[in-house]
């Protein structure tokens, strides 16, 4: 069984303590968490140690997670999840376009943050584990290193952007509508719209250049890559 490292960027000293003390006792042999109170304090734990999680406050002393979430993805491709009183729907899809994972809303249920946090990290996991490289035209896509060349130039994106394009590239030639890349990319219990596929499939094909043509608009349907 895997020992997950997660950070925990929350100031509010009191639900830190309650998210630990129940990981700890619920998930002792799964997960360790730290935790930060500040922006600073997250970026001396991110320079110091590899996390496989983040649960990251938007609201914080001296920062908002929207400015530390671009820090952390200089560094780091790991699952990073909002947790915030913010809920509205503008601040959720900035969230996911600064390159979060998930959001979930406060006040929520400890069971439930811990289950959508070992989800993720389960997932995250089996992604890595897979070790055949697989392509598109001039795309090459690394599972073992989470990496994406054109043209054998390395192609930097953030992780649902890296993960639309593994889901279409594992299913090569075979249209993926919203729904299943919702279901297999985002989390479980994700209720937001699915148009939110369209804002990643518009990054991912900025990113790749002249190559994001292979990834083909299918009306009604939705997206493949040939």
């Amino acid at each position: 069984m895997f020992l997950y490292k997660v950070l925990l960027v929350e100031d509010s000293k009191d639900l830190s303590e309650n998210v630990t003390d129940y990981f700890g006792r619920i998930g002792s042999d799964t997960m360790t968490v730290d935790c930060a109170y500040s922006g600073l304090d997250a970026e001396m734990a991110l320079n110091s140690n590899d996390y496989d999680l983040v649960l990251l406050d938007v609201m914080l002393p001296d920062t908002t997670g929207f400015e530390l979430i671009k820090i952390i993805r200089e560094k780091s491709n790991c699952p990073v999840i909002f947790l915030t009183a913010l809920g509205d729907e503008a601040n959720v899809l900035r969230g996911y376009k600064l390159g979060g994972d998930d959001y979930i809303a406060k006040p929520f249920r400890l069971s439930e943050l811990y289950a959508k946090c070992l989800a993720m990290l389960r997932r995250n996991t089996q992604n890595k584990q897979t070790d055949v490289c697989l392509t598109a035209g001039d795309i090459t896509l690394d599972p073992l290193r989470m990496e994406v060349k054109v043209k054998g130039v390395l192609c930097p994106m953030p992780r649902k952007e890296y993960l639309c394009l593994k889901l279409l590239l594992e299913n090569k030639g075979r249209v993926i509508t919203r729904n299943e890349f919702i279901s297999k990319i985002w989390d479980w219990d994700f209720d937001g719209s699915d148009r939110v596929v369209d804002t990643h499939i518009k990054r991912l094909r900025q990113n790749l250049k002249t190559s994001g043509n292979l990834i083909v608009t299918v009306t009604g349907g939705g997206y493949r890559i040939d």
